[in-house]
């Protein structure tokens, strides 16, 4: 092989090394290019894949789970609005003008409703927990509400659930004296300014 032209004028001749050498660099560099975008495509499609999967078993897992959450929030509030939980774990309120209210946007005593509905569903349901504890559930509640949820906690271990016992922190004492005046064998009261339990 000659090579033509590419002699200098002081007689040097390039070898093939000083030829191939960069063409070979920017080959590997190419090769190096083209694993990176193959690694990537991979991850792409198993990223693809995954969230498909968690989509999937959310919808699968919450649908139920928010329905029941829907039907207890309404036995509560006939006239609040459905409550509504998203797959990705968003709670909304159907206004009457059918606006969503985004969950920040709930009362104090509403959002603590939500939260106890869910704390309890979830609990019953999907764990293996016998107990479950709230502290101050009810304190910032009307009246009215305040009596409905002080009566769905002491009801709770009734429904023959794993639910063994709730364990409620309440500064609420008349209406726990209450509902242990009517209910002695589901609901007990513990004093812990006298470390001792109260009578009926």
């Amino acid at each position: 092989m000659r090579w033509i032209g590419l002699s200098r004028p002081d007689g040097f001749k390039p070898s093939l090394n000083l030829i191939w050498r960069p063409l070979r660099r920017q080959n590997r560099a190419m090769q190096q290019l083209a694993l990176l975008f193959r690694n990537e495509a991979t991850l792409r499609a198993a990223l693809e894949a995954t969230e498909k999967t968690l989509d999937e078993v959310l919808r699968e897992t919450v649908t139920p789970l928010s329905k029941q959450i829907g039907d207890r929030w309404k036995n509560l509030f006939q006239d609040r609005g459905d409550l509504q939980t998203l797959p990705d774990g968003t709670m909304t309120r159907r206004l009457a003008n059918h606006e969503e209210l985004p969950f920040h946007s709930f009362s104090t005593g509403g959002g603590m409703v939500a939260t106890l509905l869910t704390r309890l569903l979830v609990t019953h349901l999907a764990t293996n927990a016998d107990f479950c504890w709230f502290d101050e559930p009810i304190e910032h509640l009307d009246p009215d509400v305040r009596r409905h949820v002080a009566n769905m906690l002491a009801r709770v271990t009734a429904s023959g659930g794993p639910v063994r016992q709730v364990l409620v922190t309440t500064y609420e004492e008349p209406l726990a004296r209450q509902l242990a005046s009517r209910d002695g064998r589901q609901v007990h009261l513990i004093d812990i300014r006298q470390e001792a339990h109260l009578p009926d």
